[in-house]
């Protein structure tokens, strides 16, 4: 449950654009032949250790995109952007990277230097575009504008930032998440405290299947729950439970809809490359 498109714009980024790019003090490249999916990474003042990176994430070292632009994952993070353009073979490249820079190097002057990198070792040529999207507006279902049963403004102060939670970490019961800022999943159940729509939009956005942005005009924070079962594959299947789903939970729990839409996203899109060099 909590899991389209036509060129509109074109930025080039290559790292070749920058006249004097900043490179690592030392990268180690070496092919990883375990077969294994799952990958590492661990990052020191001055050195970062990838184990068993794919390319597609290896360029996104380089090209992380622009936050706001992105799609979203399921936990309502910004998720990087696709690669396009890829050839199969690289695909299925995986590789253990251990690079190493001054520890005061800024964020900005990391991304450059794997972009120097993957212009020396793979030759690569890659920019951004902006394409649009299938999507949906989060908006409200009630010409009265008058909110679900389960959606209300909450009495909680969720403009401070709260304090860490103790260790080790319990996930909060349904009724504690009910006291907090935040959100809670459990099971087919979300729980908030208090929640921003523009917030719950990105949650939501894995149910939906598709991109959802907040165009509600709700300010502030609210309390809500929200149920919606995990969806069969087969959309035509019909469910023992007759659970709904979030384009019937939405309305009738929340007095929320969601309207289709179309957004732009941003890719990356692959113009040139080479086989990685090891060393």
């Amino acid at each position: 449950m909590w899991s389209g498109t036509a060129f509109v714009f074109s930025e080039a980024v290559t790292a070749q654009d920058a006249a004097t790019p900043l490179a690592f003090d030392f990268a180690s490249i070496k092919r990883n032949l375990s077969g294994h999916d799952s990958s590492l990474s661990g990052t020191i003042p001055g050195q970062t250790t990838l184990v068993n990176v794919s390319l597609p994430a290896l360029i996104l070292r380089g090209y992380p995109g622009d936050a706001p632009k992105r799609r979203w994952d399921f936990l309502g993070m910004p998720a990087s952007p696709e690669v396009l353009g890829l050839p199969p073979w690289a695909e299925f490249e995986r590789f253990d990277i251990v690079v190493k820079t001054r520890p005061d190097a800024t964020p900005v002057q990391q991304q450059e230097m794997w972009q120097d990198l993957l212009v020396r070792r793979m030759k690569l040529l890659a920019r951004y575009e902006m394409r649009d999207e299938p999507s949906y507006d989060l908006v409200l279902a009630r010409p009265d504008r008058r909110l679900g049963p389960e959606l209300t403004p909450t009495a909680l102060d969720c403009s401070v930032t709260p304090a860490r939670p103790p260790l080790p970490f319990r996930m909060p019961t349904p009724e504690q998440a009910m006291a907090l800022c935040g959100w809670v999943l459990h099971g087919d159940d979300m729980f908030s405290g208090g929640v921003t729509m523009t917030d719950f939009a990105n949650i939501v956005s894995r149910a939906a299947g598709r991109i959802v942005v907040d165009r509600t005009g709700l300010e502030g924070w609210y309390s809500l729950r929200l149920t919606i079962p995990d969806q069969p594959s087969d959309a035509t299947a019909a469910r023992a439970d007759d659970a709904p789903s979030i384009f019937t939970a939405l309305p009738e729990q929340l007095g929320l809809r969601l309207e289709p839409s179309t957004t732009q996203v941003q890719a990356v899109v692959v113009d040139y490359i080479e086989p990685l060099k090891e060393n």
